[in-house]
């Protein structure tokens, strides 16, 4: 039998979540959350005053790198990697405008599109539904100052019954 693996009480969100991590336990690495991404860019200035427009907060870190942060005791960051500046290690090919990730606001729909007005964001796409990796969600695409395209959503669960 292997030996008892000590988990996040994060885990404790259902007993769903526990038992299929202690399923898992001799064969995965119990992967929690993700803690950072990194985006390489061409301004780190430009990036960090486009995230903090959507709310985020800027940071610098270690050696000047720079990041903005965000989510519950802002636990999570997009770290911004400059072109022409080197740090090890790093992606294999760090290509400005490459990446493509989802994040999830507590606004509803009506609120998130409203808000990107008043930024002067005007989506490429949406509202639209999605499938998120928790159910079900709906979906604004915009562009960062990099090209990079970042997907805005609700969950539908905290939207109207409809889901748009």
């Amino acid at each position: 039998m292997p030996p008892k693996t000590k988990y996040s009480p994060r885990l404790a969100c259902c007993a769903n979540c526990y038992n299929m991590a202690m399923d898992s336990a001799a064969t995965s690495l119990a992967v929690d959350h993700l803690d950072h991404l990194v985006l390489t860019v061409e301004d780190t200035s430009r990036a960090c005053a486009f995230y903090e427009k959507l709310g985020m907060t800027p940071i610098t870190f270690g050696d000047g790198r720079v990041a903005v942060a965000f989510g519950p005791h802002l636990h999570q960051r997009i770290h911004f990697h400059e072109v022409g500046r080197v740090i090890h290690p790093r992606a294999g090919r760090a290509t400005v405008g490459s990446a493509d990730f989802c994040l999830i606001t507590l606004l509803d729909v009506e609120s998130l599109q409203n808000r990107l007005g008043a930024l002067g964001i005007s989506p490429e796409i949406g509202p639209v539904p999605r499938n998120g990796a928790a159910g079900p969600i709906v979906s604004f695409y915009i562009r960062d100052p990099d090209n990079n395209l970042i997907e805005i959503a609700v969950s539908a669960a905290a939207n109207d019954p409809t889901g748009i």
